[in-house]
């Protein structure tokens, strides 16, 4: 009996593991079709993926409701608005970062949300940093100046902007990860992903309705794989969580690192830099050693 339960136990981790490995490399291939998408001579811009990327996600997850016969009431809870919004201007920042920059340096410097959400939860909950926290925080900001050194030395100011989109959308996350902690408590998961959704829809809209109906095929190709990308990848990391703890969840989300900076230099044509690649594995660190915090 005992070995039946380790072994049904088990076949649910791996199936967890591999949940949440698709939705990192899902995430990740996301920003390479708005990446290549972009440095076509289109009319999309970063407003136009992030629309379409909430558009498709909130029909998909208002069909899950229905589908699952939960209720949708019109009165939103502050922190599922504030999840919303902040993950909003989160999504655009990144994508921005990404359409004039590389992906595989945005994708890292994206990644340093859990460092910010350890030093900004931290006073909220009035909660002292401990050892490894620190030890934490030092990793992730040697990993950022790393990151930097290159673009201030050889006055890259393209890539220098296109770093600080990337920081600030990690920042930005960070926020947003706040929320949804203080938003899981009070409605479930299903709920909070599609006002995300919805909520994404509505904000990226008035910035690119123009452009929606100038789009040709070609825009349309690269947009709709990047929005059932990114909504496909959102849904498998929720899944995943059914099945994993959060620390070996957050090990596994961290596999975007050393996946955008690998495929980023093999086949993206993105230049090979000792800087970036020891900058993304202090931040790869980091954030392993945060998720072993407990």
């Amino acid at each position: 009996m005992s070995q039946y339960i380790y072994d049904l136990s088990h076949k649910k981790s791996l199936k967890g593991i591999i949940f949440n490995s698709l939705s990192a490399f899902l995430f990740y291939f996301a920003t390479v079709m708005v990446h290549i998408g972009l440095q076509l001579d289109t009319n999309s811009d970063a407003f136009t993926y992030a629309f379409y990327r909430y558009y498709l996600g909130s029909i998909f997850f208002l069909f899950l409701l229905i589908k699952n016969n939960i209720k949708i009431t019109l009165k939103i809870p502050l922190p599922v608005i504030s999840r919303g919004l902040f993950n909003s201007i989160a999504v655009v920042l990144f994508y921005y970062a990404v359409q004039l920059g590389e992906t595989g340096r945005a994708n890292v410097l994206n990644m340093t949300y859990p460092a910010f959400v350890a030093v900004i939860s931290g006073p909220l909950l009035k909660e002292y940093p401990d050892f490894k926290t620190i030890l934490s925080l030092i990793l992730c900001l040697a990993g950022i100046f790393l990151h930097f050194y290159e673009p201030i030395t050889q006055l890259a100011q393209h890539l220098l902007f296109s770093d600080l989109l990337g920081l600030s959308s990690g920042i930005v996350s960070s926020i947003a990860i706040i929320y949804l902690r203080g938003s899981a408590r009070i409605v479930r998961s299903e709920i909070i992903l599609f006002w995300m959704f919805f909520i994404g829809t509505i904000l990226s809209f008035p910035f690119c309705y123009k452009k929606i109906f100038l789009l040709d095929k070609l825009d349309l190709y690269y947009l709709l794989a990047s929005a059932i990308m990114g909504v496909m990848g959102q849904w498998l990391l929720t899944i995943s969580y059914r099945y994993l703890d959060a620390t070996t969840g957050s090990i596994i989300s961290g596999l975007r690192i050393p996946i955008a900076i690998l495929y980023g230099w093999l086949f993206l044509d993105e230049p090979f830099s000792i800087y970036s690649w020891l900058g993304g594995l202090l931040i790869f660190s980091s954030n392993i050693l945060l998720a072993l915090k407990k």
